[in-house]
């Protein structure tokens, strides 16, 4: 007779999610995520597989859930250039004030894993597909309002401001001081005039 988790499976992704963005998949340890989920290593190879293949369910959550700010604001009406400054601001200061200076686990866990593991690669690349066809489309509307003038490139000015965004996002992780990266994100924007 199987027995029933005692465990919110929910609960136990968002725990790891948090310690693998934390710490990095290599420097979380089993006991680290055993305790930090409060369950037993049966349960969490009986749940989940493998330790990667938990990185792989966090990761993918974080991946759904870390860019709908961005993409919320590419795909709302009005004048593009502002909402794209307030947004890159925001994701800045967000950066900054964290405590723990986490950073974008999608990058963080790219920059460790990638190239020789797979799932990750392929995370990051629908995300970076998702992302990019939202600037792209952004900009595009932009373009037919007269926002912007049809000499931008939008798939260019989509890879360039996206680039931009890691960009900001690693420094802000280095705790780098907030008014370069502001200079940095005004700079940037003028590639969509």
């Amino acid at each position: 007779m199987a027995r029933n988790k005692e465990f919110n499976t929910d609960a136990a992704i968002d725990s790891a999610m948090g310690l693998f963005w934390r710490r990095g998949y290599a420097n979380t340890s089993l006991q680290e995520l055993t305790e930090g989920l409060g369950i037993n290593r049966g349960s969490l190879y009986g749940t989940f597989g493998s330790k990667h293949a938990l990185f792989v369910t966090a990761l993918t959550r974080y991946a759904r859930q870390a860019p709908m700010p961005l993409l919320d604001v590419l795909s709302a009406q009005g004048p593009l250039v502002p909402r794209l400054r307030s947004v890159l601001v925001a994701l800045v200061d967000a950066d900054l004030r964290d405590p723990d200076h986490k950073g974008c686990m999608l990058i963080n866990s790219a920059m460790e894993t990638m190239p020789g593991d797979a799932e990750t690669g392929r995370i990051f690349c629908q995300t970076w597909d998702t992302i990019h066809a939202a600037f792209e489309s952004a900009i595009r509307r932009a373009q037919a309002t007269g926002e912007l003038p049809e000499s931008v490139k939008p798939a260019a000015a989509a890879a360039f401001l996206q680039t931009t965004l890691q960009g900001l996002r690693v420094m802000a992780k280095a705790k780098s001081d907030r008014q370069p990266l502001i200079a940095s994100i005004d700079l940037a924007l003028t590639v969509l005039n």
